[in-house]
């Protein structure tokens, strides 16, 4: 009797964690608007975020404007472990950017902001 409880048993519980290994991983959500402001560096500017992500995350900024030459248009950061991150990224008044984070094999929708005037 013993045997056939413990044989029911192990069969439930490998149920139950084939189960939870199916489970959808929840997707993670836009990252909050970043603050923009001028960067130390010609051409560029400076985003940041505090908490805005989720922590430990990788932050991918993407530049939409098609005068950027492709090896200037992406940028990015790791957050810390609260969320918060900065970036120094090419781009002009006007450009539109597109705000991403990934974190483990899950990424974002974007949340697109626009540079404003200086």
């Amino acid at each position: 009797m013993l045997r056939g409880a413990s044989l029911r048993a192990w069969v439930l519980t490998a149920v139950v964690a084939v189960g939870a290994c199916a489970a959808p991983t929840l997707p993670l959500p836009p990252p909050t608007e970043p603050e923009v402001s001028a960067s130390t560096e010609a051409g560029k500017v400076h985003l940041s975020s505090k908490g805005g992500v989720q922590p430990n995350a990788i932050v991918v900024i993407y530049n939409r404007n098609p005068d950027v030459p492709r090896d200037r248009r992406v940028g990015g950061s790791q957050a810390d472990g609260e969320g918060s991150w900065q970036a120094d990224v090419y781009a002009s008044p006007g450009d539109y950017l597109d705000v991403t984070q990934e974190f483990g094999a899950t990424r974002s929708g974007a949340t697109t902001i626009r540079v404003p005037p200086r």
